[in-house]
């Protein structure tokens, strides 16, 4: 019994570790902001319209990013962001994976978009190292 037990468990760890890479929901990829498309609509029976874009450079060629999605909070936190740091990471659900690899052009809810801390890139610090007594 114990032994089947183990094989089982043998089994199942492999098959696991073989599928779970295949069951990602999202891929993330970074890309450098390179310049802003801003512009609102007047608000008229519909209510006021955003059209946002982003040219960012990828690991996948130049891309231009429609930014969409009603978080008006992280929209102007991103703006303001894109003053001082210009790496992000992009989260692209896996069922879009493809069509962010072969378009320039696509569509990426503001959520989906998240700064890098460019201090921890490996540039370091100037400044006087501590000497150890």
């Amino acid at each position: 019994m114990k032994r089947y037990l183990h094989t089982l468990i043998i089994v199942v760890t492999v098959l696991g570790i073989g599928l779970i890479p295949g069951l990602s929901i999202a891929k993330d990829y970074p890309v450098t902001f390179l310049k802003e498309t801003y512009k609102t609509q007047a608000p008229g029976t519909g209510g006021g319209k955003v059209y946002h874009t982003w040219a960012v450079e990828s690991e996948k060629g130049n891309r231009l990013l429609i930014l969409t999605g009603d978080d008006t909070v992280k929209r102007q936190w991103l703006r303001d962001f894109v003053k001082t740091g210009n790496t992000f990471i992009i989260t692209v659900p896996s069922k879009e994976t493809g069509q962010f690899e072969t378009e320039t052009i696509f569509k990426i809810n503001v959520t989906n978009i998240h700064p890098v801390d460019e201090s921890f890139m490996g540039e370091k610090k100037k400044g006087k190292k501590k000497r150890r007594k």
